[in-house]
């Protein structure tokens, strides 16, 4: 008897080690996967390896996925990130896949990014955007969607994707947050905000206001290369900034299935900037022609107002209509002061002197209907159309001017009438998407009050993508799409501005718009402890517009002017890792790597120009305690230099660290943060005409300190008693 459990006890280790050796060879295998980016169908474990927050709500505990993936777009859950953090931007940095860096906001693999709340899209300026979620609260928002590819129901304007907040509404209550942000960068910089929400029946309020007051200073250099001298120059900019906006929406349930709102936000931008330059010129033998000095003096204050009217129905979760009406205002003036003095080598002085008045003032509505709709065999319609009207005034005063000059008008005109049709299939553990959207563009120009320039044109846009998802959560995704960019104001507007005695600015309203379309590969492996994101894209990209340089070899002056520049092949190859196995510490890193070739469409460049671009962005987040209330960060990212036809962008990098708290019950939220720790100077050339160049090297990153705080208040107008099917429903 002895012997039998003693030989059963042998076959026990025995099985025990065959089973050790097969999940050891499994761990091996799915490694050598990932490292060589193999199918996703050979992972042998069907689990669910997406991490879970634990969230206690008053005994009931819900297990709600991290990061949920679906054709298009990935899903965060925020609510275990949103401790310590301060404002949105503080909670973006901790995202996968979105990244911060000199105050811009960037998701991966895309250019620009667009912002929604509660699935309505916002029309705010880029220029705009980090001021904006700098003003709002992170303590309220439950998840983020990450829309990577919008498809055929947005917008064709480039290649952007969408970042959708979508905030907890608590019925019957009343709270808000206030907080406080100051930044120290050889300069002070102070930001106050605060937030108020009210919820009492079928009405939703929310109200927001945001103030920034500070300065920065920064240089920017560069040297002139002309064929007979080199001009050196140095300007020292330290700008001021007084900024205030405002926002409201109330929401009014009609019922539970339908919901009327409007929203108004107005943004108040005044800043004031004194640039100092130094210059001086020498000939081929280094020999001095000339040196001399200027003063600037430039005041722009910028007021943008949009009020937005929404309302929809919803039948149920297949059938909806929606209609959104957007009007904005945007004013922007520039009051532009200038004085120079030019000492030549023969001893003659030239003085310059003009005060300038510009104003850009656009008035633009919009207006979108979308309808979904479940047909037979669950073919999900979206259908939808939109109409934007845009009108852009901008004149140019001259009070006193020394330099050859007039004053000017232009006016620009865009109408854009667009419409989509896309349909959804899922069948079993695929889906596709098939959509078309067509734009018909009508623009006018009117210089000086003659008419300048008339266009009309219309392109369609295909939105093809196919996705399959595998039983352990791994996904493959192919998709076709393209877009368009059309040059704004700032592109067209013909005006001469003298950046310098020797350095003009000035548009083109002869641009074109660039049209780009690409094909992308896409897949997400998911393993015990984290997950693996890859694209392989291909694009092709026509009429790139950008600002070319051309010099006066009699004049010595130099214009930078914007033009279609180049068209560009690029084939590139991005991933991202997400690892969060360990309890005390989330990695996130991304790396991307690009092939490219640009071809001149300017005589004066050179025919093409193949590049290589890199570039590597790393993200820790450190847990110090179980309730991970107490966490710190440490992400830094290097771009690598990037060339085409018209220059080099030189590689750059930078770092940053921070820690971050929350107390009182999550009520009051700390967060101290030094940036650019390590930095680099923004470097490179611009090509000119006949071998001539301009060399710069700016240096816009500072050490900089950051300390934050925000408190979160609020209760129950009436306390309801919320059952467990009620609660969990919220996080379905």
């Amino acid at each position: 008897m002895a012997m039998k459990n003693e030989r059963n006890q042998i076959q026990d280790v025995q099985r025990q080690h065959r089973i050790f050796q097969r999940k050891y060879m499994y761990k091996i295998l799915h490694l050598l996967f990932l490292l060589f980016l193999m199918p996703l169908s050979s992972v042998a474990q069907a689990q669910d390896s997406i991490f879970k927050d634990t969230i206690g709500l008053e005994e009931v505990v819900v297990n709600q996925k991290f990061i949920r993936h679906e054709i298009g777009k990935y899903v965060v859950d925020v609510l275990s990130l949103r401790k310590g953090k301060t404002d949105l931007v503080n909670l973006i940095e901790q995202i996968p896949g979105l990244m911060v860096v000199d105050n811009k906001i960037s998701i991966q693999g895309k250019g620009r990014v667009k912002v929604m709340f509660n699935g309505r899209l916002k029309n705010i300026p880029e220029s705009e955007l980090y001021s904006l979620l700098k003003s709002r609260p992170a303590y309220n928002v439950t998840k983020v969607e990450v829309i990577k590819e919008p498809g055929a129901k947005y917008d064709a304007e480039g290649n952007y994707g969408i970042l959708n907040f979508i905030t907890e509404r608590r019925i019957d209550y009343v709270g808000g947050d206030v907080g406080d942000e100051v930044v120290y960068r050889k300069k002070w910089t102070k930001t106050l905000r605060s937030s108020l929400n009210y919820s009492k029946g079928k009405v939703d309020a929310n109200f927001s206001a945001g103030w920034t007051y500070g300065k920065i200073d920064y240089t920017e250099t560069n040297i002139t290369q002309f064929l007979n001298l080199a001009r050196h120059s140095s300007t020292y900019y330290v700008p001021r900034q007084n900024d205030y906006n405002l926002s409201g929406v109330m929401d009014f349930h009609l019922d539970s299935m339908s919901v009327f709102s409007f929203s108004i936000s107005y943004m108040n931008i005044y800043k004031k900037n004194i640039g100092e330059n130094t210059l001086n010129s020498n000939d081929l033998t280094n020999n001095m022609i000339d040196s001399g000095s200027s003063y600037s003096f430039t005041r722009t204050p910028r007021e943008n107002i949009t009020s937005s009217f929404y309302i929809d129905r919803q039948w149920n979760s297949t059938d909806k209509i929606s209609f959104l009406t957007d009007v904005f205002r945007y004013d922007f003036h520039n009051y532009y002061d200038f004085l120079s003095n030019i000492r030549r080598y023969d001893g003659v002085e030239i003085d310059d002197k003009f005060l300038n008045k510009g104003r850009s003032l656009l008035n633009g509505f919009s207006s979108a209907l979308d309808i979904e709709k479940q047909l037979p065999w669950d073919i999900q319609l979206s259908v939808g159309g939109k109409v934007t009207i845009s009108t852009t005034t901008n004149t140019s005063i001259y009070d006193i001017t020394t330099i050859p000059q007039q004053n000017d008008a232009f006016k620009y005109t865009e109408n854009i009438n667009a419409g989509y049709l896309t349909l959804d299939k899922k069948v079993r553990n695929s889906e596709f998407v098939l959509g078309v959207r067509y734009e018909q563009t009508k623009t006018k120009a009117i210089s000086n009050n003659e008419n300048y320039n008339k266009k009309s044109y219309g392109k369609f846009f295909p939105d093809v993508r196919l996705s399959y998802n595998f039983n352990n959560g791994s996904s493959l995704a192919l998709s076709i799409n393209s877009s368009i960019d059309r040059p704004g104001i700032r592109n067209l507007n013909p005006f001469k501005y003298y950046v310098s005695r020797y350095g003009i600015a000035v548009g083109n309203p002869e641009l074109r718009p660039s049209t780009w379309w690409n094909i992308r590969l896409r897949s997400n492996i998911e393993f015990n402890g984290g997950e693996l994101n890859s694209e392989l894209t291909y694009a092709r990209l026509s009429n790139i517009f950008d600002q070319t340089i051309t010099m006066d070899t009699i004049s010595n002056v130099s214009t930078t002017q914007w033009n279609n520049a180049m068209e560009e092949k690029v084939f590139s190859f991005e991933t991202s890792l997400y690892y969060y196995k360990l309890k005390w510490l989330k990695i996130t890193a991304i790396a991307s790597y690009e092939l490219s070739k640009t071809t001149s469409n300017q005589v004066f460049l050179i025919g093409s120009q193949k590049g290589f671009g890199q570039f590597y962005f790393t993200n820790l987040r450190f847990i110090f305690n179980k309730q991970q209330n107490f966490t710190g960060f440490m992400q830094a990212s290097y771009n690598g230099s990037e060339r085409t036809i018209n220059g080099r962008i030189d590689g750059s990098f930078n770092m940053s660290c921070g820690i971050n708290y929350s107390c009182l019950k999550n009520h009051l939220q700390l967060r101290f943060a030094v940036n650019n720790i390590l930095s680099s100077k923004i470097s490179g050339y611009t090509r000119s005409n006949d071998g001539m160049y301009m060399s710069f090297r700016n240096n816009y990153r500072p050490l900089t300190f950051n300390f934050a705080l925000s408190y979160n208040f609020g209760k129950r107008i009436n306390v309801k008693s919320k059952s467990y099917e009620e609660i969990k429903s919220r996080f379905d």
